[in-house]
């Protein structure tokens, strides 16, 4: 099933940065098995790999793709805030984005949507794993 990448969050999204990573993966009996991690029973944040939400894998790749975040006021909105995320990959020349109340989960988006687009391929299992937590 594809969705839209700057929707994505939770265990998808940590699903999603890994394979713009390029680890190698395999989904056997409900288990993810990477070179790094295993992910048993579609677990929502593992403990070993979860960049969206564990900091110093996140702001590694943040680091290493020089993602700016930056916090914005929301024009449409008197108070509202939302955090902005974008990089300038030379590869597209432009600019992607990812908006989101915390910080990692804009930078994972927009890391994810400037490697593998703005919609994405997510494998159904995991969409229904996801539906149920």
């Amino acid at each position: 099933m594809k969705i839209e990448t700057n929707k994505a969050s939770g265990f998808i999204l940590n699903y999603l940065v890994m394979v713009a990573e390029g680890h190698n993966y395999e989904i056997v009996d409900g288990a993810i098995l990477t070179g790094r991690t295993v992910w048993r029973d579609f677990l929502a944040y593992d403990e070993e790999y979860s960049p969206s939400t564990n900091r110093d894998q996140g702001y590694e790749i943040v680091d290493r793709k020089k993602i700016n975040i930056n916090y914005c006021r929301d024009l449409r909105d008197k108070n509202g805030l939302y955090i902005h995320a974008e990089m300038n990959t030379h590869i597209f020349h432009g600019y992607w984005r990812g908006d989101h109340e915390k910080p990692l989960i804009a930078a994972m988006r927009c890391y994810v949507a400037s490697k593998l687009g703005e919609r994405v391929y997510v494998p159904d299992e995991l969409i229904q794993f996801e539906s149920q937590i």
